[in-house]
């Protein structure tokens, strides 16, 4: 699969700062939703069980889904859970 191997390529071989370093790099300072999750979860089902995976070497944080679990647990029973995987990046699914 083309997208898999060039996300491999991008993340694991290259072993100099990238493009999305550099982004990241740019970005991080002033990065923010522009339609944030916490203002709208309460529209999702109470039935639906979420999951937020983070890397824990991403440069966003797990604290916003750690928020919403506290908010949709406390209405909802703990249907929301937050992973965070070891020695991952922003593209977890890549590590």
């Amino acid at each position: 699969n083309t997208i898999l191997e060039y996300l491999y390529h991008h993340n694991v071989c290259l072993s100099a700062a990238t493009g999305a370093e550099g982004f990241r790099s740019i970005l991080a300072p002033f990065a923010f939703a522009q339609r944030p999750l916490l203002d709208r979860i309460h529209d999702l089902a109470a039935h639906i069980p979420v999951l937020f995976v983070y890397g824990d070497k991403s440069w966003i944080g797990s604290a916003s889904g750690e928020k919403t679990k506290k908010i949709r647990d406390s209405n909802r029973g703990g249907l929301t859970k937050v992973m965070v995987i070891e020695d991952a990046g922003h593209n977890v699914f890549a590590d």
